[in-house]
Protein backbone atom coordinates (compact mmCIF):
# COMPACT_ATOMS: atom_id res chain seq x y z
CA UNK A 1 0.00 0.00 0.00
CA UNK A 2 2.85 2.38 0.84
CA UNK A 3 4.49 1.63 -2.52
CA UNK A 4 1.26 2.48 -4.35
CA UNK A 5 0.93 5.78 -2.45
CA UNK A 6 4.56 6.62 -3.22
CA UNK A 7 4.01 5.87 -6.91
CA UNK A 8 0.94 8.12 -7.10
CA UNK A 9 2.84 10.89 -5.29
CA UNK A 10 5.74 10.59 -7.73
CA UNK A 11 3.41 10.73 -10.73
CA UNK A 12 1.71 13.82 -9.31
CA UNK A 13 5.06 15.57 -8.78
CA UNK A 14 6.22 14.76 -12.31
CA UNK A 15 2.93 16.07 -13.69
CA UNK A 16 3.31 19.32 -11.78
CA UNK A 17 6.90 19.75 -13.03
CA UNK A 18 5.87 19.09 -16.65
CA UNK A 19 2.99 21.55 -16.42
CA UNK A 20 5.25 24.20 -14.88
CA UNK A 21 7.80 23.76 -17.67
CA UNK A 22 5.22 23.72 -20.45
CA UNK A 23 3.35 26.81 -19.28
CA UNK A 24 5.60 29.52 -17.90
CA UNK A 25 2.94 32.24 -17.83
CA UNK A 26 -0.40 32.03 -15.99
CA UNK A 27 -3.02 34.73 -15.85
CA UNK A 28 -6.72 35.04 -15.08
CA UNK A 29 -9.39 36.85 -17.05
CA UNK A 30 -13.14 37.25 -16.75
CA UNK A 31 -15.79 37.97 -19.37
CA UNK A 32 -19.24 39.38 -18.76
CA UNK A 33 -22.57 39.83 -20.49
CA UNK A 34 -26.24 40.44 -19.67
CA UNK A 35 -29.64 39.96 -21.26
CA UNK A 36 -33.35 40.49 -20.60
CA UNK A 37 -35.73 37.57 -21.03
CA UNK A 38 -39.51 37.64 -21.41
CA UNK A 39 -41.23 34.43 -20.34
CA UNK A 40 -44.87 35.43 -20.24
CA UNK A 41 -45.61 36.48 -16.69
CA UNK A 42 -41.89 36.33 -15.94
CA UNK A 43 -39.55 39.20 -16.78
CA UNK A 44 -35.97 38.20 -16.16
CA UNK A 45 -32.64 39.96 -16.29
CA UNK A 46 -29.64 37.66 -16.33
CA UNK A 47 -26.08 38.89 -15.65
CA UNK A 48 -23.29 36.45 -16.47
CA UNK A 49 -19.67 36.35 -15.34
CA UNK A 50 -17.37 33.58 -16.58
CA UNK A 51 -13.78 33.21 -15.31
CA UNK A 52 -10.82 31.71 -17.17
CA UNK A 53 -7.30 30.61 -16.34
CA UNK A 54 -4.87 30.99 -19.26
CA UNK A 55 -1.56 29.12 -19.30
CA UNK A 56 0.85 30.05 -22.07
CA UNK A 57 4.58 29.74 -22.81
CA UNK A 58 6.84 32.60 -21.80
CA UNK A 59 8.08 32.81 -25.38
CA UNK A 60 7.97 30.84 -28.63
CA UNK A 61 10.97 30.10 -30.83
CA UNK A 62 10.58 30.59 -34.54
CA UNK A 63 9.90 27.39 -36.42
CA UNK A 64 8.42 25.64 -33.37
CA UNK A 65 4.97 24.74 -32.07
CA UNK A 66 3.66 25.46 -28.58
CA UNK A 67 0.34 25.08 -26.77
CA UNK A 68 -1.88 27.50 -24.91
CA UNK A 69 -4.29 26.08 -22.33
CA UNK A 70 -7.58 27.84 -21.58
CA UNK A 71 -9.61 26.59 -18.64
CA UNK A 72 -13.02 27.90 -17.52
CA UNK A 73 -12.66 28.00 -13.75
CA UNK A 74 -16.14 29.08 -12.74
CA UNK A 75 -18.62 31.88 -12.88
CA UNK A 76 -21.97 33.13 -11.69
CA UNK A 77 -25.29 34.07 -13.17
CA UNK A 78 -27.35 36.66 -11.29
CA UNK A 79 -31.04 36.39 -12.08
CA UNK A 80 -33.38 39.27 -11.27
CA UNK A 81 -37.05 38.18 -11.44
CA UNK A 82 -40.31 40.06 -11.83
CA UNK A 83 -43.31 37.73 -11.64
CA UNK A 84 -46.73 39.04 -12.55
CA UNK A 85 -45.53 42.55 -11.81
CA UNK A 86 -44.00 41.70 -8.45
CA UNK A 87 -40.23 42.09 -7.95
CA UNK A 88 -39.12 38.82 -6.46
CA UNK A 89 -35.48 39.86 -6.00
CA UNK A 90 -32.17 38.66 -7.37
CA UNK A 91 -30.67 35.20 -7.09
CA UNK A 92 -27.03 34.24 -7.59
CA UNK A 93 -26.29 30.80 -9.00
CA UNK A 94 -23.05 29.05 -9.79
CA UNK A 95 -22.35 28.92 -13.50
CA UNK A 96 -21.00 25.59 -14.70
CA UNK A 97 -20.83 25.21 -18.47
CA UNK A 98 -23.02 22.40 -19.75
CA UNK A 99 -24.96 21.99 -16.51
CA UNK A 100 -28.56 22.93 -15.80
CA UNK A 101 -29.06 25.36 -12.92
CA UNK A 102 -32.53 25.68 -11.36
CA UNK A 103 -33.82 28.72 -9.50
CA UNK A 104 -36.88 28.39 -7.31
CA UNK A 105 -39.30 31.31 -7.27
CA UNK A 106 -40.73 32.05 -3.80
CA UNK A 107 -44.50 32.35 -4.03
CA UNK A 108 -44.29 31.18 -7.62
CA UNK A 109 -46.85 28.40 -7.13
CA UNK A 110 -44.35 25.69 -8.11
CA UNK A 111 -42.80 27.64 -10.98
CA UNK A 112 -39.00 27.49 -11.18
CA UNK A 113 -36.45 28.78 -13.65
CA UNK A 114 -33.72 26.79 -15.30
CA UNK A 115 -30.55 27.95 -17.07
CA UNK A 116 -28.16 25.91 -19.17
CA UNK A 117 -25.12 27.64 -20.65
CA UNK A 118 -22.46 26.56 -23.13
CA UNK A 119 -19.66 28.68 -24.60
CA UNK A 120 -17.85 28.97 -27.90
CA UNK A 121 -14.61 30.70 -28.81
CA UNK A 122 -13.09 31.95 -32.04
CA UNK A 123 -9.38 32.76 -32.18
CA UNK A 124 -8.06 35.80 -34.03
CA UNK A 125 -4.31 35.94 -34.52
CA UNK A 126 -1.84 38.70 -35.29
CA UNK A 127 1.69 37.59 -36.06
CA UNK A 128 3.64 34.99 -38.06
CA UNK A 129 1.81 31.96 -36.70
CA UNK A 130 -0.83 29.39 -37.54
CA UNK A 131 -3.31 28.78 -34.72
CA UNK A 132 -5.67 25.84 -34.27
CA UNK A 133 -9.34 26.32 -35.11
CA UNK A 134 -12.19 27.60 -32.94
CA UNK A 135 -13.45 25.48 -30.05
CA UNK A 136 -16.65 24.78 -28.12
CA UNK A 137 -17.00 24.42 -24.34
CA UNK A 138 -19.86 22.43 -22.81
CA UNK A 139 -17.95 21.55 -19.64
CA UNK A 140 -15.29 23.04 -17.38
CA UNK A 141 -12.33 21.06 -18.73
CA UNK A 142 -9.26 22.76 -20.28
CA UNK A 143 -9.10 23.53 -23.98
CA UNK A 144 -5.84 23.50 -25.94
CA UNK A 145 -4.85 26.00 -28.62
CA UNK A 146 -1.91 24.99 -30.81
CA UNK A 147 0.35 27.83 -31.97
CA UNK A 148 2.86 27.12 -34.77
CA UNK A 149 5.28 29.99 -35.44
CA UNK A 150 6.82 30.42 -38.89
CA UNK A 151 10.58 30.10 -39.23
CA UNK A 152 10.75 33.52 -40.89
CA UNK A 153 9.11 36.10 -38.64
CA UNK A 154 9.51 39.27 -40.72
CA UNK A 155 9.06 42.41 -38.64
CA UNK A 156 6.96 40.70 -35.95
CA UNK A 157 8.29 40.28 -32.42
CA UNK A 158 5.28 38.46 -30.92
CA UNK A 159 2.10 36.52 -31.53
CA UNK A 160 -1.09 38.10 -30.22
CA UNK A 161 -4.35 36.19 -29.93
CA UNK A 162 -7.70 37.77 -29.18
CA UNK A 163 -10.48 35.35 -28.29
CA UNK A 164 -14.07 36.57 -28.13
CA UNK A 165 -16.24 34.28 -25.99
CA UNK A 166 -19.84 33.64 -27.00
CA UNK A 167 -22.38 32.22 -24.54
CA UNK A 168 -25.20 30.01 -25.77
CA UNK A 169 -27.71 29.99 -22.95
CA UNK A 170 -31.09 28.33 -22.71
CA UNK A 171 -33.41 30.09 -20.30
CA UNK A 172 -36.78 28.65 -19.38
CA UNK A 173 -39.40 27.97 -16.73
CA UNK A 174 -40.78 24.73 -15.37
CA UNK A 175 -43.81 24.02 -13.24
CA UNK A 176 -42.69 21.66 -10.55
CA UNK A 177 -45.56 20.31 -8.47
CA UNK A 178 -45.86 17.08 -6.57
CA UNK A 179 -47.64 15.30 -9.40
CA UNK A 180 -46.49 17.49 -12.27
CA UNK A 181 -43.11 18.54 -13.63
CA UNK A 182 -43.46 20.22 -16.99
CA UNK A 183 -41.51 22.79 -19.02
CA UNK A 184 -43.62 25.89 -19.44
CA UNK A 185 -41.42 27.84 -21.81
CA UNK A 186 -37.80 28.23 -22.86
CA UNK A 187 -35.67 30.00 -25.38
CA UNK A 188 -32.01 29.97 -26.42
CA UNK A 189 -29.99 33.15 -26.51
CA UNK A 190 -26.64 33.93 -28.09
CA UNK A 191 -24.72 36.43 -25.99
CA UNK A 192 -21.45 38.14 -26.86
CA UNK A 193 -19.20 38.74 -23.87
CA UNK A 194 -16.70 41.44 -23.07
CA UNK A 195 -13.81 41.89 -22.97
CA UNK A 196 -12.16 39.46 -25.34
CA UNK A 197 -9.54 37.13 -23.91
CA UNK A 198 -6.09 38.46 -24.76
CA UNK A 199 -2.95 36.33 -25.08
CA UNK A 200 0.40 37.88 -25.97
CA UNK A 201 3.47 35.68 -26.49
CA UNK A 202 6.92 37.06 -27.45
CA UNK A 203 8.82 35.41 -30.31
CA UNK A 204 12.54 34.64 -30.40
CA UNK A 205 14.46 34.10 -33.62
CA UNK A 206 18.09 33.05 -33.14
CA UNK A 207 20.77 33.37 -35.80
CA UNK A 208 24.18 31.77 -35.46
CA UNK A 209 27.09 33.96 -36.57
CA UNK A 210 30.57 33.28 -37.95
CA UNK A 211 33.52 35.59 -37.25
CA UNK A 212 36.77 35.43 -39.27
CA UNK A 213 39.72 37.65 -38.37
CA UNK A 214 42.32 39.02 -40.82
CA UNK A 215 45.41 40.84 -39.49
CA UNK A 216 48.10 42.82 -41.29
CA UNK A 217 50.82 45.31 -40.37
CA UNK A 218 49.79 48.91 -39.95
CA UNK A 219 51.40 51.92 -41.59
CA UNK A 220 53.86 52.33 -38.71
CA UNK A 221 55.98 49.76 -36.88
CA UNK A 222 54.26 48.40 -33.76
CA UNK A 223 50.80 48.88 -35.27
CA UNK A 224 48.35 46.51 -36.98
CA UNK A 225 45.18 46.71 -39.02
CA UNK A 226 42.41 44.15 -38.64
CA UNK A 227 39.33 43.14 -40.56
CA UNK A 228 36.73 41.09 -38.61
CA UNK A 229 34.39 39.51 -41.16
CA UNK A 230 31.05 38.81 -39.44
CA UNK A 231 28.33 36.90 -41.28
CA UNK A 232 25.06 35.09 -40.56
CA UNK A 233 22.44 33.21 -42.61
CA UNK A 234 21.37 36.28 -44.57
CA UNK A 235 24.85 37.65 -45.31
CA UNK A 236 27.07 40.23 -43.62
CA UNK A 237 26.12 41.47 -40.17
CA UNK A 238 26.97 45.13 -39.54
CA UNK A 239 24.66 46.08 -36.66
CA UNK A 240 27.14 45.80 -33.77
CA UNK A 241 30.85 46.36 -33.23
CA UNK A 242 33.43 43.67 -32.55
CA UNK A 243 35.67 43.76 -29.47
CA UNK A 244 39.42 43.34 -30.04
CA UNK A 245 41.71 41.80 -27.42
CA UNK A 246 45.52 41.81 -27.58
CA UNK A 247 47.15 39.15 -25.42
CA UNK A 248 43.84 38.71 -23.52
CA UNK A 249 43.52 42.43 -22.71
CA UNK A 250 40.77 44.54 -24.23
CA UNK A 251 42.21 46.90 -26.81
CA UNK A 252 39.48 48.49 -28.91
CA UNK A 253 36.07 48.12 -30.54
CA UNK A 254 35.87 48.11 -34.34
CA UNK A 255 33.26 47.88 -37.04
CA UNK A 256 32.88 44.49 -38.73
CA UNK A 257 33.43 43.72 -42.41
CA UNK A 258 35.95 46.50 -43.05
CA UNK A 259 39.61 47.24 -42.35
CA UNK A 260 40.23 49.16 -39.16
CA UNK A 261 42.52 52.12 -38.68
CA UNK A 262 45.94 51.44 -37.12
CA UNK A 263 45.80 49.74 -33.71
CA UNK A 264 48.84 49.96 -31.44
CA UNK A 265 50.08 46.62 -30.15
CA UNK A 266 53.83 46.99 -29.93
CA UNK A 267 56.21 44.93 -32.02
CA UNK A 268 56.75 41.21 -31.72
CA UNK A 269 54.45 38.19 -31.49
CA UNK A 270 50.92 38.89 -30.23
CA UNK A 271 47.68 36.93 -29.85
CA UNK A 272 44.87 38.93 -31.47
CA UNK A 273 41.32 37.90 -30.59
CA UNK A 274 38.05 39.27 -31.99
CA UNK A 275 34.80 38.66 -30.09
CA UNK A 276 31.20 39.33 -31.08
CA UNK A 277 28.80 39.20 -28.12
CA UNK A 278 25.22 37.96 -28.42
CA UNK A 279 22.93 40.87 -29.14
CA UNK A 280 19.41 41.68 -30.29
CA UNK A 281 18.78 43.30 -33.63
CA UNK A 282 18.36 47.07 -33.61
CA UNK A 283 15.44 46.66 -35.99
CA UNK A 284 13.55 43.77 -34.35
CA UNK A 285 14.10 42.83 -30.71
CA UNK A 286 12.85 39.29 -31.44
CA UNK A 287 15.91 38.60 -33.61
CA UNK A 288 18.99 37.57 -31.63
CA UNK A 289 22.46 37.16 -33.12
CA UNK A 290 24.50 34.61 -31.19
CA UNK A 291 28.10 35.18 -30.15
CA UNK A 292 31.17 34.10 -32.12
CA UNK A 293 34.93 34.72 -32.07
CA UNK A 294 38.22 34.13 -33.87
CA UNK A 295 41.88 34.25 -32.80
CA UNK A 296 45.08 34.88 -34.77
CA UNK A 297 48.76 34.90 -33.79
CA UNK A 298 50.60 37.70 -35.55
CA UNK A 299 54.15 39.01 -35.48
CA UNK A 300 54.04 42.80 -35.58
CA UNK A 301 56.98 44.38 -37.40
CA UNK A 302 59.65 46.30 -35.47
CA UNK A 303 61.22 49.66 -36.42
CA UNK A 304 64.06 49.09 -38.98
CA UNK A 305 67.68 49.16 -37.72
CA UNK A 306 69.98 51.81 -39.32
CA UNK A 307 72.59 49.93 -41.47
CA UNK A 308 73.16 52.36 -44.40
CA UNK A 309 76.49 54.23 -44.94
CA UNK A 310 76.64 58.04 -45.15
CA UNK A 311 76.00 59.38 -48.61
CA UNK A 312 79.23 60.58 -50.20
CA UNK A 313 77.38 63.66 -51.36
CA UNK A 314 75.86 64.40 -47.97
CA UNK A 315 77.32 64.13 -44.50
CA UNK A 316 76.08 65.77 -41.35
CA UNK A 317 77.95 68.95 -40.64
CA UNK A 318 79.35 67.87 -37.26
CA UNK A 319 80.74 64.64 -38.73
CA UNK A 320 81.93 65.95 -42.19
CA UNK A 321 85.03 64.31 -43.67
CA UNK A 322 85.67 65.13 -47.32
CA UNK A 323 88.00 63.08 -49.52
CA UNK A 324 90.95 64.20 -51.59
CA UNK A 325 90.06 66.62 -54.33
CA UNK A 326 86.85 67.66 -52.52
CA UNK A 327 85.93 70.28 -50.02
CA UNK A 328 82.88 71.24 -47.87
CA UNK A 329 80.20 73.53 -49.18
CA UNK A 330 76.76 73.83 -47.42
CA UNK A 331 77.26 70.58 -45.46
CA UNK A 332 78.23 68.71 -48.64
CA UNK A 333 81.48 67.44 -50.06
CA UNK A 334 81.98 68.82 -53.57
CA UNK A 335 84.80 68.41 -56.09
CA UNK A 336 87.49 71.06 -56.14
CA UNK A 337 87.54 73.43 -59.17
CA UNK A 338 90.53 75.03 -60.71
CA UNK A 339 90.25 77.80 -58.17
CA UNK A 340 89.86 75.52 -55.18
CA UNK A 341 92.49 74.12 -52.74
CA UNK A 342 96.25 73.61 -53.53
CA UNK A 343 95.63 73.63 -57.25
CA UNK A 344 94.28 77.15 -56.99
CA UNK A 345 97.46 78.29 -55.15
CA UNK A 346 99.71 76.78 -57.84
CA UNK A 347 97.64 78.39 -60.52
CA UNK A 348 97.99 81.80 -58.83
CA UNK A 349 101.79 81.39 -58.55
CA UNK A 350 102.12 80.50 -62.23
CA UNK A 351 99.85 83.32 -63.22
CA UNK A 352 101.80 85.86 -61.15
CA UNK A 353 105.11 84.57 -62.57
CA UNK A 354 103.83 84.81 -66.12
CA UNK A 355 102.61 88.34 -65.59
CA UNK A 356 105.94 89.39 -63.99
CA UNK A 357 107.95 87.84 -66.82
CA UNK A 358 105.75 89.57 -69.38
CA UNK A 359 106.23 92.91 -67.69
CA UNK A 360 110.05 92.48 -67.64
CA UNK A 361 110.16 91.54 -71.32
CA UNK A 362 108.00 94.50 -72.28
CA UNK A 363 110.22 96.90 -70.29
CA UNK A 364 113.36 95.49 -71.90
CA UNK A 365 111.86 95.96 -75.34
CA UNK A 366 110.94 99.54 -74.55
CA UNK A 367 114.50 100.31 -73.33
CA UNK A 368 116.02 98.73 -76.41
CA UNK A 369 113.85 100.75 -78.75
CA UNK A 370 114.77 103.96 -76.94
CA UNK A 371 118.49 103.25 -77.32
CA UNK A 372 118.12 102.69 -81.07
CA UNK A 373 116.22 105.93 -81.42
CA UNK A 374 118.87 107.99 -79.59
CA UNK A 375 121.70 106.46 -81.66
CA UNK A 376 120.10 107.40 -84.96
CA UNK A 377 119.50 110.93 -83.81
CA UNK A 378 123.23 111.54 -83.32
CA UNK A 379 123.92 110.82 -86.95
Amino acid sequence: MKKILFLFTLIALVSVILIDNAYAETKYQSVKTATTIDLGLLDIRADYTLDFQINSPKEILSGTTEQVQITPTGGVVITSIIFNGDNLGSYTSKLDLGKVVTIGIPGGYGVELFVKTDAGASVKTRGPAVVSSDFFMNNMTPKIITVSVNDQIGNYDSVTMTIPITLYTEYGANINLILLNQKLASDTYTLQTNPELLIHIPIKKYYSTTLNLDVQDGKSPGYIKIKPTLIYDNGELNESNVAIYVDADWNSSVKPNQWSSDIHTGSGMHVIRAEFSQTSSKYNKAIIFQDSSDTQKFTVKSPPKSTSKPNSNYVEKNHLTCGKGTHQENSECVSDGIFDGSQSILFVIILVGAITTGVIIIRMMILKSRKSYNKGKKF
